[in-house]
C-alpha cells in the first residue's frame, strides 16, 4: 500500500478570499470523484493539497495525473507547479523505529 501527499500550485483568476464558495464546491467534487483528502491552504495564492492511498505507485501516480487534468478541465485553474511525496506505507514503521533508537 502506498500513500502520497501532493501540493499543487494553481494559476487562476479566482481569488482565495472572495471565491471561497467556488473553491469549497470544487473541493467537495474532487473528494467525491477521486476518494482523496483535499484542502486549499490559506494563502494569497491558490494552493491545493491532496492526500491519497493506493495499492501501487502506478495507481497513485495515475490518480494524481487525473486530479491534475480534472483541475485544469474544471475551470478552477491551470497547475503551475506540483510537489509530491510518495512512499510505501510499511516504511512508516521503519521510520518510527529509527526515531526511537
Amino acid at each position: 500500500m502506498y500513500f502520497a501527499v501532493s501540493k499543487l500550485r494553481l494559476e487562476s483568476s479566482l481569488n482565495p478570499a472572495s471565491d471561497s464558495r467556488d473553491l469549497t464546491k470544487f473541493i467537495i467534487k474532487l473528494r467525491n470523484k477521486f476518494k482523496v483528502a483535499a484542502m486549499f491552504l490559506e494563502s494569497e495564492e491558490i494552493i491545493l493539497v491532496v492526500s491519497a492511498l493506493g495499492a501501487s505507485e502506478h495507481e497513485i501516480n495515475r490518480k494524481l495525473d487525473n486530479i491534475i487534468r480534472f483541475c485544469e478541465s474544471s475551470g478552477i485553474g491551470r497547475i503551475d507547479s506540483d510537489e509530491t511525496l510518495l512512499d510505501d506505507v510499511d516504511l512508516i514503521d521503519e521510520y518510527q523505529t529509527e526515531l526511537g533508537s
